[in-house]
């Protein structure tokens, strides 16, 4: 760093300056993709004030960001706009440190790099955060009656703790205000709240799950670039992690989105659902499950993932990869994921919005394989040209 100071030192500003001068504020400044969910990735022109407002704006919104305190690791591909302007513009604007992981962040390697760097601020993508989901759930599952009793607990005063918040309230189960509080003493208590019940579930459970995820000195968890199930949200408000959200998803993903995760949420074990319906008579959708992933690569495996494999073998299949489940159809797998949909169904406004067919891909989705694009979102034109057989079946009169 010293040296590449030094280099600088040694250039004059003449040519530097020139530049700056003929620059205007609403000039194409760089140019971003988009991820290719719904065609081609599109590049798009983002002029100098536009970024330069998106810094203030995020800094404003994070609040007390903390020049050469606060730190941050980038992990998302630099070419999308959640990650540029964040790990870039809003770090450059405001003094942040940031620690860039390994090139295999998303492949698995991302929380050894949150437990050595702890940062202070995390954005992760939804698929970052149901990953994290997924492996909580696993270990809780492995757990004993105790430890699993004292965890509800530690949930429910957690999630009664931060819907209060929410609601107004300056602690779980507080009505009205203490009006007898100095104004210092009650910003005092709005920030730590009077929940002994909550504290305690931090000390003994919350704090041990920050650490174990490398977010214990973590102050803003923020999810961005695509929707994130609700029920995903409110788990992760139960562990004292509120997610925020900084950026939402383009229109054309909503309507579908929210079908597919009342699926997910019925059917844990399902990787994927790929919604399909426009300008079709009914809807069905597409399915993966979870299976193992290739190390290397992170390509996905044939060999069932360890908690779906347990779920299979828990309905009476003796499957243990994903071809035998696909190829004999087989009827266990296949029973439990129709009811399944028709418990989500339960949910749908109309019967326009209810899934009538489905069908078991013969792999789960990545990026190395296509589907996925650089920031884990369903690259849906890849998936209907990949399928459009088993698309097509559906629709057969």
């Amino acid at each position: 760093w010293d040296q590449l100071l030094e280099i600088g030192a040694k250039e004059p500003d003449t040519q530097l300056n020139e530049i700056l001068k003929s620059i205007a504020v609403n000039e194409c400044c760089t140019l971003v993709y988009t991820s290719g969910t719904v065609g081609p990735p599109k590049a798009v022109m983002l002029s100098h004030d536009n970024l330069t407002w998106d810094a203030f704006g995020i800094g404003e919104r994070c609040q007390n960001l903390q020049p050469t305190r606060d730190r941050l690791v980038s992990f998302l591909p630099l070419s999308h706009v959640a990650a540029q302007v964040v790990d870039i513009y809003t770090t450059l604007s405001n003094a942040v440190t940031v620690y860039f992981a390994q090139p295999d962040a998303l492949k698995g390697s991302l929380v050894e790099t949150l437990k050595e760097v702890r940062p202070t601020r995390f954005l992760g993508v939804p698929r970052v955060w149901e990953k994290m989901y997924e492996k909580i759930m696993a270990v809780g599952a492995s757990s004993g009656p105790l430890k699993k009793q004292i965890a509800l607990w530690a949930k429910e005063k957690g999630l009664q703790y931060h819907l209060s918040r929410i609601n107004g309230a300056l602690s779980a189960g507080m009505y009205g205000l203490p009006i007898d509080l100095t104004t210092s003493e009650m910003l005092w208590f709005w920030y730590e709240g009077s929940s002994v019940g909550y504290k305690l579930a931090k000390s003994l459970v919350f704090s041990k799950i920050h650490e174990s995820l490398g977010l214990d000195k973590c102050s803003t968890f923020v999810t961005a670039a695509a929707p994130l199930s609700p029920d995903i949200k409110k788990f992760f408000l139960s562990l004292d992690i509120p997610l925020e959200l900084l950026i939402t998803a383009g229109g054309e993903n909503v309507a579908p989105v929210l079908i597919e995760q009342a699926i997910q949420a019925e059917l844990l074990h399902v990787g994927y659902a790929v919604l399909i319906g426009d300008r079709r008579k009914f809807l069905s959708v597409l399915l993966t499950l979870k299976t193992k992933v290739s190390p290397e690569t992170g390509e996905p495996l044939d060999e069932l993932e360890s908690e779906a494999r347990k779920w299979v073998a828990s309905l009476g299949s003796s499957a243990t990869k994903l071809s035998e489940i696909v190829n004999s159809k087989d009827p266990a797998v296949h029973k439990a994921i129709e009811a399944g949909i028709t418990r989500a169904n339960k949910h749908a406004i109309s019967n326009a919005q209810k899934v009538q067919k489905f069908a078991i891909l013969p792999s789960d989705f990545s990026v190395y394989t296509g589907e996925l694009g650089p920031t884990l979102k369903i690259k849906r034109n890849v998936v209907y040209e990949k399928y459009k057989d088993i698309i097509e079946d559906f629709y057969k009169e």
